[in-house]
């Protein structure tokens, strides 16, 4: 059986099609896959603005059907509302993904599977990146391309940087904004076990989230600890000795650990932050891709100016200012996994398979990532229903 699928109303092809089922596996030659991408809500004649023909045929046999893309109104059965960062409640978190969603092409599913990935509470998280702040700082071009003579929000000595600040933030989690000035190596520390130490048993090693260097250095520290034979410490204690000592070395301006932390934490600018926790320097260092369906097409407009005093980094914890930027940035990288104009339909390993990658490049492009399976296998809690 042959099938065609055309583009019957709207501005662009409403569906993407496959011969894949969920999992990648090819489908019966009599199936054909439909997934919606785009809608709008019905103008005022009631006109739904996405529809396809979809048409078969087989053995001398013809037959079409127009089906028309539904906006969905639901995402799954919880955190359907939220508190915004301005303390609104009961904000209707399912309808503000649903219009993004829509207008870019976006699953839903997936936008909520991640920020669900993100933070299990739907809060208006921030999150600073020490380690992140630190490969920054310890190359040039970059320091000076982020943390730059008079450019706005970089943390000095005494205060939290030039420009604006978010005076109408009372819901930030957690609660409040870093206020003053703090080294990375205090910061650092102060938040060790809550933030940045996943803590294992057995034969399985600590993990310094975010730091493989650091990872290696506890591992190293323990081992030595835990192998000597005058301590005959438990397993416990050997760990907990060994981040002690991590610690210690961390805020030790006198060797190479100490130094690189003893920095001022630009806490504002390299800082993820919103419900799918974006980086400002991220949202400042890429474009507008204004042609999201087909080639990426950077234009000059950037996410975000990093000399704009006004625009200041927290401002990625509202939901409206974040949302457009987060989708477009998830599009380029769902670009990347092509080497061509995106197709409408039919992806190579198929459609969940793409996402999953597009993700892994959103957090960080590791190949041996899990983020990607870990978001899809949240979006599935959140399937679109009306």
């Amino acid at each position: 059986m042959t099938f065609t699928v055309t583009q019957e109303a709207g501005d662009k092809l409403g569906v993407y099609w496959e011969k894949k089922d969920e999992e990648g596996d090819n489908l019966r030659s009599d199936i054909l896959r439909l997934v919606g991408r785009y809608w709008k809500a019905p103008d005022e004649n009631g006109e739904n603005k996405y529809k396809v023909k979809l048409s078969a045929a087989a053995n001398g046999r013809t037959g079409s059907e127009i089906i028309e893309v539904m906006k969905p109104t639901k995402l799954g059965n919880t955190h359907k509302t939220v508190t915004d960062v301005f303390g609104n409640e009961n904000i209707n978190l399912d309808s503000i993904i649903i219009k993004f969603a829509g207008e870019y092409g976006i699953p839903p599913q997936l936008i909520k599977g991640q920020m669900q990935t993100e933070d299990l509470s739907f809060t208006p998280a921030w999150r600073y990146e020490p380690f992140q702040d630190i490969k920054i700082h310890n190359k040039k071009d970059l320091a000076k391309k982020y943390f730059g003579k008079n450019m706005p929000f970089v943390v000095d000595e005494t205060t939290m940087g030039s420009g604006d600040l978010p005076t109408t933030h009372t819901n930030e989690d957690p609660n409040p904004y870093v206020g003053t000035p703090v080294k990375i190596s205090t910061f650092t520390v102060q938040h060790w076990d809550a933030v940045f130490v996943q803590h294992n048993t057995g034969n399985k090693p600590d993990i310094i989230v975010g730091s493989k260097p650091l990872s290696k250095v506890w591992l190293d520290l323990y081992t030595e600890i835990k192998n000597d034979p005058s301590k005959n410490i438990s397993d416990a204690d050997a760990r907990s000795q060994a981040h002690e000592e991590l610690k210690q070395e961390i805020q030790d301006r006198k060797n190479k650990i100490g130094k690189s932390f003893d920095r001022n934490a630009q806490t504002r600018k390299v800082t993820s932050y919103g419900l799918t926790q974006m980086m400002y320097i991220t949202a400042a260092d890429n474009v507008f891709n204004n042609n999201h369906d087909k080639c990426y097409d950077p234009s000059t407009t950037h996410y975000v100016d990093q000399n704009d005093e006004h625009t200041y980094p927290e401002k990625l914890n509202e939901q409206d200012f974040l949302m457009p930027r987060y989708c477009d940035f998830l599009w380029k990288n769902l670009k990347i996994t092509f080497t061509t104009c995106i197709p409408e339909g039919n992806w190579a390993n198929g459609f969940e398979a793409k996402w999953e990658k597009a993700l892994i490049k959103y957090h960080g492009g590791d190949v041996n990532d899990t983020y990607g399976k870990t978001v899809l296998t949240n979006a599935q809690i959140f399937k679109p229903t009306n």
